[in-house]
């Protein structure tokens, strides 16, 4: 069982300086949090997705995870990826 849920930092977490935050402080389960900053997604010199609705999501551990909304990808530029990814709170993911 995962015994860090973002009350207490594990002895082996660095202490953030000021303006950083520590993805043990983060809350389990985790959090989604609207995101307002412009997020650009680039592959090589190409723009793949551009939004400023993003949701950010916090897990103990994980670093943020940022969805876009689809209307701001460019899913013409993607490519289907033969594998898969699981996730305990999402489920299973493909693409």
């Amino acid at each position: 069982m995962w015994s860090f849920t973002g009350k207490k930092r594990p002895v082996f977490a660095i202490e953030p300086v000021k303006g950083q935050e520590s993805v043990w402080d983060y809350p389990r389960p985790p959090v989604c949090v609207v995101d307002s900053r412009e997020i650009f997604v680039w592959h090589n010199e190409n723009l793949i997705a551009q939004s400023a609705k993003a949701i950010r999501v916090l897990e103990t551990a994980s670093p943020p995870t940022f969805y876009l909304p689809p209307s701001d990808v460019k899913f013409d530029m993607l490519v289907q990826s033969a594998g898969s990814t699981f996730c305990e709170w999402k489920g299973i993911a493909t693409r």
